[in-house]
């Protein structure tokens, strides 16, 4: 016991020894120290980018390139290199390797990484980010495929606009007061942030685009099913409290759905039908639950 006292009470003097060399150290030094790791970070992200560019000259290696250049840029994001032109000039590298995938198929596997990339940024100002977030909506409209189309489009609405009670943490990013601005390409040039977390016509526009979309898939009898996913996207922004997603939105695609539905034919395949109408009354279910939970909100969409 006289051990283990003596013992904690040199520990203690150790502490106070170090707690006055801390305080003792030179302000100026400290920033020479913090400016040194900053260059070094900024090399190492150069590094980086040599090597991957190096991978993405060898045609198999590409797909492996492009992943780890979106990788690299949430890295150099995160820790907010150089006023995020580093990360910025690691998404214009892999969005150049994207535009030159001839693949279809790789391309439908790519977009939904490169779009949950863009959105888990928090280190962009309005311009960049706004640009970023432009750029993948297009390429998520120029999908060969109707159906992988809408899905991509309607995945492109969370770009705009974000939960602010599920992401405490993240940054706010476009100013909802800017409205759409015609961004041609790559060539953002950096904003300031802004106090307004996100832009809801933007994202009323990329779900009204996938609703047209989804509507001239009725040859391949994919529409109701694209509708009723839709619908769940219009019930989250709802449901989160996105202004610019009314009640009358809700309920009009409801009753959109509810028509194809009752227009199906007994030519129909069974198993598809059953599976659409399982999905759909599940996703009504969820409606009348939320609705229990807060009946003044949910009071004016029309089941």
């Amino acid at each position: 016991e006289v051990y283990e006292y003596l013992t904690d009470y040199e520990d203690d003097d150790e502490e106070e020894e170090e707690e006055e060399e801390v305080e003792t150290v030179d302000v100026e030094e400290l920033e020479n120290v913090v400016k040194a790791c900053t260059s070094g970070t900024r090399k190492v992200f150069q590094y980086i980018h040599e090597i991957v560019t190096a991978l993405a000259g060898v045609i198999e290696y590409q797909e492996m390139a492009l992943k780890m250049f979106l990788q690299a840029a949430l890295c150099a994001d995160a820790l907010e290199v150089s006023e995020e032109s580093v990360s910025y000039e690691f998404f214009v590298q892999a969005f150049t390797l994207y535009e030159e995938v001839a693949d279809t198929k790789t391309q439908l596997r790519l977009l939904p990484l490169m779009i949950g990339t863009v959105q888990k940024t928090c280190g962009f100002g309005q311009d960049n980010y706004e640009t970023l977030c432009t750029k993948v909506t297009q390429y998520a409209a120029r999908l060969l495929k109707k159906p992988d189309q809408c899905k991509m489009v309607y995945s492109c609405s969370h770009l705009f606009w974000d939960d602010v009670t599920d992401l405490p943490k993240k940054p706010q990013k476009i100013d909802s007061s800017s409205g759409s601005s015609t961004l041609a390409g790559l060539t953002g040039g950096g904003g300031d942030k802004t106090d307004v977390f996100g832009d809801g016509k933007r994202s009323l526009e990329c779900l009204q685009k996938s609703l047209r979309i989804a509507d001239a898939c009725v040859a391949s009898s994919s529409h109701v099913s694209l509708f009723i996913e839709i619908l769940n996207r219009y019930i989250f922004f709802f449901d989160k409290g996105c202004e610019k997603v009314t009640a009358q939105y809700v309920s009009g695609l409801i009753a959109l759905i509810n028509e194809h539905l009752g227009q199906m034919d007994e030519d129909f395949d069974p198993n598809i039908k059953t599976n659409l109408e399982a999905f759909y009354k599940s996703t009504i279910e969820h409606v009348k639950a939320k609705a229990k939970l807060n009946p003044e909100k949910y009071a004016n969409i029309d089941l």
